[in-house]
């Protein structure tokens, strides 16, 4: 299941996420299938082969290197239907770690106005959402921060995968958290491995917008984690950066867990454990 899903439009803002990617993907030793949908109701049922033999031209156009070759690990996808619907088959059937997808601004991810594509696409993902804005390239990732998050009572699923995103690139994991104390302030940090640590911050919640942005950039983090019913806390960060004409300093890479993600987790244990239930029986 160590495979990167990259839908893609052919657009400049996903051709950087494909660079993205790439670095990313040589650092957990991960494949990458990009993946090109139709979503046309011609072609819902039936792509004709010339149709087909185009698409998979612009594919190979797209993912090829500057000195012409195709990289090994990137592989091609052609599926008719629409979008959603795509990548939800695929991760239902888990194929894949990831979908990462190119976006103009990290920040825009969870506009006020629902119903965007992008919208969508987490809510029909069972997969965690890598978000990359456009014009960011891969300088490695040495500190992640987890935000509205307690590394002690987060599930456990979901801190295995940020846990082991971590150690595959030597990084410092952060967590803030915010508490409707106004004086309850927190700070615990504990050696994670070898030069790196895993830090527990709390900060008032009055303040969570201020606190975040300036977390960010005292400690240079790379990698921006949540959960997507916690979107209000980065909606706030997005209006305060607004306000503060600093949203550059917020414009890293974004990494979603949705709700499905572990909605699925919890459906394939239980049917596991019906399963070898009816084994014992």
């Amino acid at each position: 299941m160590n495979r990167l899903l990259l839908p893609t439009d052919f657009s400049d803002i996903s051709k950087n996420a494909l660079r993205y990617a790439e670095q990313f993907a040589q650092t957990t030793s991960a494949d990458i299938t990009v993946m090109h949908a139709c979503e046309s109701r011609l072609n819902r049922f039936w792509l004709p082969r010339k149709k087909h033999d185009a698409i998979y031209q612009q594919l190979e156009d797209f993912i090829r290197e500057k000195d012409g070759s195709l990289p090994e690990n990137v592989n091609i996808m052609i599926r008719r239907g629409k979008l959603k619907e795509v990548i939800s088959a695929a991760c239902m059937a888990e194929q894949f770690r990831y979908v990462i997808i190119g976006k103009r601004h990290s920040y825009s991810t969870f506009p006020k106005i629902r119903g965007t594509k992008t919208s969508q696409l987490f809510a029909w993902s069972h997969c965690p959402v890598l978000v990359v804005p456009a014009g960011v390239g891969f300088q490695g990732i040495r500190n992640i921060l987890v935000i509205g998050g307690q590394y002690r009572s987060m599930d456990s699923y979901i801190q295995e995968n940020i846990l082991s995103l971590s150690l595959r690139f030597g990084a410092n994991l952060h967590y803030l958290n915010f508490t409707k104390e106004p004086l309850a302030w927190e700070f615990n940090q504990e050696i994670l491995n070898k030069k790196n640590f895993l830090i527990q911050k709390s900060i008032p919640e009055d303040i969570a917008a201020e606190g975040t942005l300036d977390y960010v950039q005292d400690n240079d983090i790379d990698l921006l984690v949540m959960m997507r019913n916690r979107n209000k806390a980065f909606e706030e960060l997005f209006s305060y950066g607004f306000e503060q004409k600093c949203l550059s300093k917020i414009d890293i890479p974004l990494l979603v867990f949705h709700n499905n993600f572990l909605q699925m987790r919890l459906e394939r244990e239980k049917a596991k454990m019906v399963g070898q239930a009816a084994v014992a029986i």
